[in-house]
């Protein structure tokens, strides 16, 4: 019996443990989840439909960039998609970009919904290739941008609360701020 009383506590305490990291994973696969969403349905109305209005006439006769702008399709997509990001976590917050390839300098332009954007940490430098890109020049941002001509970018913060905060930031883990994005 003694050694039931003195395990017992133990085993409570690592299965809570337990149980706050799963809560996070689950967080995190939502938070991921919902970024893929929002990148896809950004990357349908934004950049499908475009291309395949491209081919049409008014394509055809120059008025293309009269009739698309990328900050106002973002914001159309963002105010049609915040009802769905409310149901699905209240506290998340998200931001959705485009990135765009320039043939004629080489590098990238970011667009951003025209409002209600969140803190996004993807920037166009990122897309640069070389020193200062987000990843390196063989299988870069940069490659990858230049190869597809336009990337939707979709990020998503949930604020996430732990139960044992100091014993999981004892064991390498840190759970403040749960963040996910995705790149179509």
């Amino acid at each position: 019996m003694i050694e039931l009383a003195i395990v017992m506590p133990l085993l409570i305490f690592l299965a809570l443990v337990g149980y706050d990291i799963a809560r996070a994973l689950n967080t995190y696969q939502v938070a991921l989840s919902l970024s893929k969403q929002i990148a896809s349905a950004a990357y349908r109305e934004c950049v499908v439909n475009i291309a395949d209005f491209q081919s049409s006439h008014a394509a055809l006769s120059g008025k293309l960039n009269d009739l698309f702008s990328p900050q106002e399709c973002l914001t159309v997509v963002r105010a049609s998609l915040n009802p769905s990001v409310v149901n699905v976590s209240a506290a998340a917050t998200y931001s959705i970009s485009m990135v765009t390839y320039d043939a004629g300098t080489g590098g990238a332009s970011l667009f951003l919904p025209s409002s209600g954007n969140g803190a996004m940490l993807v920037k166009a430098s990122d897309f640069q290739s070389g020193p200062g890109g987000l990843l390196d020049s063989s299988g870069s941002l940069a490659k990858l941008l230049h190869d597809y001509g336009i990337l939707v970018i979709a990020e998503v913060h949930v604020p996430y609360q732990a139960f044992f905060e100091s014993v999981l930031q004892a064991l390498g883990f840190s759970f403040n701020d749960i963040h996910a994005q995705s790149i179509l």
